[in-house]
């Protein structure tokens, strides 16, 4: 498959519908419009590389003209732009108060709280090393 074959399968339209047709609709691999036949609700959702899985954009029982799937596609990109460095930055904090948080409640051990264990360690000697030099 070259370049422009999957350039051109990531924006490829395919109909979406589960077993008992309850939910209907069209997708690719960056948008989802569904529509719930049952409630008569429209959902319209983007592609999270992150997580992959599709959020939902707007879910409602009006059908909006100004959701195209280009816009979602577009919108979709752009949050994934801001919240892809984001998910980066914040990885290693969130994991420590992760692991201090499950230490705290069932002390697991598990990779946060490893984590969580290992940073603490290695502050205490490392603030323990500075207090003797300064002393």
């Amino acid at each position: 498959m070259n370049q422009k074959q999957m350039f051109l399968e990531l924006f490829k339209t395919h109909k979406l519908k589960n077993y008992r047709k309850t939910m209907v609709g069209f997708g690719s691999l960056l948008w989802r419009i569904v529509r719930h036949t049952d409630k008569d609700i429209y959902a319209y959702g983007f592609k999270d590389f992150i997580l992959g899985e599709y959020r939902v954009l707007y879910s409602g029982n009006n059908k909006l003209k100004i959701l195209t799937p280009l816009v979602i596609s577009i919108i979709g990109i752009v949050l994934n732009m801001f919240w892809i460095p984001f998910v980066v930055i914040t990885y290693i904090p969130y994991s420590y108060f992760e692991g201090a948080k499950n230490w705290i409640t069932d002390s697991g051990w598990i990779d946060n709280v490893r984590l969580f264990n290992w940073v603490n360690l290695i502050l205490v000697v490392a603030l323990t090393i500075t207090l003797i030099i300064k002393w």
